[in-house]
């Protein structure tokens, strides 16, 4: 019955009844793939730099530049080998098997090494609202609290996962976004600002000559 079932579906054009349904939808992909993006790191980072005035503007410039070339690399390695395995996947095809096995072993390193700083990030971002909070003993809980936090969501399955980088993601991008129009209203506010004072300088009349 089961392959009479499946060849059914098949000829109606639908999946197959025993198919595998997916889990995550376009909302959390999205949401999964900005949240590599957009890291703690692009939230810490402007204080490092900031004291570096200009010199800051023209580092965000450079690193973007670097990151659009980044993305335009995958991209077209993505259509010369569409498959999964990523890193992995491109560098066993052009490489062989030895030199993919040694990108896929340093890219998970390289994961689970990183958590332990966005753990961190979260600890002194927390610490920062809450001066109360501000010991080493606190620092602590935070940091293993907020990876075991992870680890739990993420052992309920591929469908919790999706969610909580959905509420994560897009919590984190609604600050960046209030600075955006903050520092545009702002910029359009001055711009007026100006306008009407050259307006007024211009409308202005001077003095009349004697006859």
């Amino acid at each position: 019955m089961g392959q009479l079932e499946v060849g059914a579906a098949r000829r109606e054009g639908g999946p197959p009844a025993d198919g595998p349904k997916k889990s995550l939808g376009v909302a959390a992909c999205t949401a999964i793939v900005a949240g590599n993006m957009v890291g703690s790191g692009f939230y810490l980072s402007p204080v490092a730099v900031a004291p570096y005035g200009n010199l800051a503007i023209l580092a965000w410039i450079v690193m973007g530049a670097g990151a659009i070339c980044l993305g335009l690399t995958f991209a077209k390695l993505a259509s010369l080998a569409p498959g999964t395995g990523g890193p992995y996947a491109y560098t066993r095809m052009a490489y062989g098997d030895f030199a993919g096995f040694l990108i896929a072993w340093g890219y998970w390193i390289s994961i689970w090494t990183s958590l332990p700083v966005i753990a961190i990030a979260f600890a002194g971002a927390v610490m920062d609202l809450f001066p109360g909070l501000h010991n080493r003993p606190m620092a602590a809980a935070l940091t293993l609290g907020a990876i075991w936090a992870v680890v739990l969501v993420n052992l309920r399955g591929v469908k919790a996962a999706g969610i909580f980088s959905e509420v994560t993601t897009y919590t984190k991008l609604v600050p960046f976004a209030g600075i955006i129009l903050f520092g545009l209203s702002l910029s359009i506010c001055r711009t007026s600002a100006n306008l009407i004072r050259a307006a007024n300088r211009c409308s202005i009349p001077g003095p009349r000559s004697p006859r």
